[in-house]
């Protein structure tokens, strides 16, 4: 799909942050945006742990 021709606002950087967010989240990881000091969004792979969380007040774990 050509996206210049339904969106011309969208930098060539923009479709590059698309396809590097995809490709993170396809193999499971989650995807971390950050804006630089030049303007230019990165794209950063966050792997993360669930840690269980044991509530006092009950018997059972939480998370």
């Amino acid at each position: 799909m050509n996206f210049k021709k339904k969106c011309p606002h969208i930098t060539s950087n923009d479709l590059r942050v698309i396809q590097a967010i995809h490709k993170i989240t396809d193999h499971g990881n989650s995807a971390e945006v950050k804006l630089q000091t030049d303007g230019l969004l990165k794209v950063y792979e966050v792997e993360k742990k669930i840690v269980k969380i044991y509530d006092e007040h009950k018997e059972t774990a939480v998370g």
